[in-house]
């Protein structure tokens, strides 16, 4: 079975479509969401990062001259 649909009612079913998925989404953030967060050196501290080597990292790889 088809069904003709217009335009302007596709367009509506993907804003809703994509409403709906991001009511999901804040839903189930809110859902698990504990409270508890971490700041970046926290994270940084836990996987053995340096923020000094980390930024000489990123400075190399944005430097032209080393393409």
């Amino acid at each position: 079975m088809a069904e003709i649909v217009s335009a302007r009612e596709i367009a509506q079913l993907r804003r809703d479509r994509e409403n709906l998925r991001d009511a999901a989404l804040v839903m189930a953030r809110f859902a698990t969401d504990s409270g508890v967060r971490t700041d970046l050196d926290q994270a940084m501290e836990f996987f053995n990062l340096n923020r000094a080597e980390l930024e000489a990292e990123n400075a190399r790889e944005a430097d032209p001259e080393n393409s």
